[in-house]
């Protein structure tokens, strides 16, 4: 059963990889 923190969890989860992921692609954009 999905409780509303459960799911607060996997979503913040969910935004911080994709947070990561885009700003780990400027880094490295900036970088190269």
């Amino acid at each position: 059963m999905l409780t509303p923190i459960n799911i607060v969890c996997r979503l913040s989860d969910m935004g911080y990889k994709i947070y990561y992921d885009i700003l780990g692609a400027a880094a490295y954009a900036g970088v190269t």
